[in-house]
């Protein structure tokens, strides 16, 4: 009975004390939040709420005087951006009176005593190029972490990058090209060359971001890129994309594009596409000359893509990536391990399709010379045209999976039967085991198997299989 009432007393008295020091430190934090800068119990609160305009550079030296920047008549002509966590704007607009450089500090948060530090920036001109950096306040508890540079232009006559490169680095913050849209009161800025490298924050072209570049290059590790105009222009466009989203409606010029884990959206491509792509979704509508994975090392990756208009498609390291193209204006060349592989308009000569378990889903051209569709263990289903004037010397190789054959009902066609000898992928013409084979009509089990009494050396499919072949017939293909 003693012992429980010493339990009791000591649980009531352990309690009673954390209240108490609870109530202590938040006593304690309030009275920060409302004496900024001061230092108890080795922590400060810092809170930030102001715009600073910068008129001229940051003098370097004891004595030095600082250099106008001037954004009407410029007196460089590059910029350099190192923002640190700050988000970026570019815009041209009446936000502001004057144009120049604007700095919006609203970051607050705690921070120990020995590793405070204000808010500083250091802005140069050096070999013309200016150079605006900015050194934040640390902090180990942030309430906000709201800095932004401001590249403002105010004067409706002048764009003043317009002949100009410029570079953006940070770490987190929003890079936006353009600002927020209000009309009547936004004009589009304009950039000649704009490189932009962001590690985990997200880069947006506005709508009154600039349309056309010479060069156009954005990186970011784990933020969006959003471009809102409905096309852009340049010499040359690389997107570096980690896990994040890509979404653009039209591209016109020839496009990079890295991307590990990211989700890509693009309506248009007028030109070429190099990508080195990996853990990626991609969903594009069409690409006007050509599109090469030859540098990508996929794996889990999905790639749609509705119109290739020329040039084909060449991914040959593909591993297990799914491919759903539709018109291919060109020969295809896909090698993956276990994806699937799905084209819906008709594959052009020599073009190569390997899959591993995956399954190939193709429609033959009249011309289907060294057409080759190749797995080891899937479904391959493909259509043969009608074979007036064709010619035709396709190979279909299945190891174990099942061939869906669609031909024309009336032919003519000749096929060549051949099985797997062994694991030498060495191949046998005699003996076909034409139990496999299921015609779906009355044909004699000749091998060849000519229909229609055509020459040998003409439209001849050759079927390298050792799982089930099903043919299906119909009056038109």
């Amino acid at each position: 009975m003693a012992q429980e009432k010493i339990k009791k007393g000591f649980f009531f008295y352990f309690g009673f004390f954390l209240l108490i020091l609870i109530a202590a430190v938040l006593v304690i934090f309030v009275v920060m939040l409302f004496m900024p800068g001061k230092s108890i119990l080795w922590l400060e609160y810092f809170s930030n709420s102001e715009t600073t305009y910068i008129e001229t550079t940051t003098p370097q030296e004891e004595g030095e005087e600082g250099v106008p920047i001037n954004f009407d008549t410029p007196n460089f002509s590059s910029v350099e951006v190192n923002a640190g966590y700050s988000q970026v704007c570019i815009q041209k607009n009446f936000d502001y009176k004057d144009s120049g450089i604007y700095i919006v500090n609203e970051a607050k948060g705690f921070v120990a005593s020995k590793k405070a530090r204000d808010f500083e920036y250091n802005v140069t001109i050096e070999n013309g190029v200016l150079k605006i950096s900015v050194t934040e306040q640390p902090a180990f508890l942030y309430f906000s972490k709201y800095v932004k540079i401001v590249l403002q232009i105010s004067n409706t006559e002048v764009n003043t990058f317009e002949n100009m490169d410029v570079t953006i680095s940070n770490n987190g913050g929003l890079v936006d090209i353009g600002g927020v849209e209000v009309r009547g009161k936004s004009l589009p800025v304009k950039i000649k060359n704009l490189t932009v490298v962001n590690k985990t924050g997200d880069i947006k072209i506005s709508s009154n971001g600039d349309s056309e570049y010479e060069n156009l290059s954005l990186s970011t590790q784990k933020g969006d890129i959003d471009i809102i105009p409905a096309s852009i222009t340049a010499q040359k466009m690389e997107f570096e994309l980690g896990s994040g989203k890509l979404n653009v409606s039209v591209l016109d010029g020839p496009v990079y594009l890295t991307s590990d884990r990211g989700t890509i959206n693009i309506t248009s491509i007028k030109n070429k596409l190099v990508g080195n792509l990996k853990n990626a979704y991609v969903t594009i509508g069409t690409v006007t000359n050509g599109v090469d994975f030859s540098n990508s090392e996929f794996s889990s990756s999905v790639v749609k893509i509705n119109n290739i208009e020329q040039d084909g498609i060449n991914a040959p390291n593909a591993k297990d990536t799914d491919f759903e193209i539709g018109k291919v204006g060109g020969f295809v060349y896909i090698e993956t391990s276990t994806g699937d592989v799905i084209i819906d308009g008709t594959i052009a000569p020599h073009s190569q399709i390997k899959t591993g378990t995956g399954d190939i889903t193709a429609t033959l051209t009249k011309d289907a010379s060294d057409v080759l569709l190749d797995t080891t263990k899937g479904t391959i289903n493909v259509v043969v045209p009608k074979v007036a004037n064709l010619k035709t010397m396709a190979k279909i190789s299945n190891r174990e999976g099942k061939t869906n054959i669609t031909m024309n009902y009336d032919g003519p066609y000749n096929l060549r039967f051949f099985y797997y000898l062994d694991s030498e992928d060495r191949v046998h013409l005699q003996q076909f085991k034409f139990t496999n084979v299921n015609f779906n009509r009355e044909l004699p089990q000749l091998n060849p198997l000519s229909i229609n009494s055509i020459i040998e050396s003409e439209n001849t499919l050759v079927l390298k299989c050792n799982g089930q072949i099903n043919f299906n017939w119909e009056k038109s293909v």
